[in-house]
């Protein structure tokens, strides 16, 4: 008997210090949630289930692998696009 089902798929791809790339797909128990975001200009073009529009080009995704994670000032779901208020 399965109770809960969560399935994440993410790739991000950086250039430095810079998110250039990001895109992934959610199973979170039958809703599923989608993200596409991609370096433009000084910015990040985010298309997500949660959020669609500009960020700041330092906006740091939810993945935590990164030790800078905390010195970001705009931090997004990657799950959804959803920026975080931390």
């Amino acid at each position: 008997m399965t109770l809960y089902r969560y399935v994440h798929q993410s790739r991000e791809e950086w250039r430095g210090d810079r998110l250039v790339s990001l895109v992934s797909s959610t199973d979170n128990d039958g809703d599923a949630e989608t993200l596409r975001a991609v370096a433009e200009g000084d910015g990040l073009k985010v298309n997500g289930t949660r959020f669609t529009g500009m960020l700041p080009a330092d906006t740091m995704p939810t993945s935590y692998w990164r030790g800078d994670f905390v010195r970001r000032h705009t931090i997004m779901d990657s799950q959804n696009g959803r920026v975080l208020d931390l």
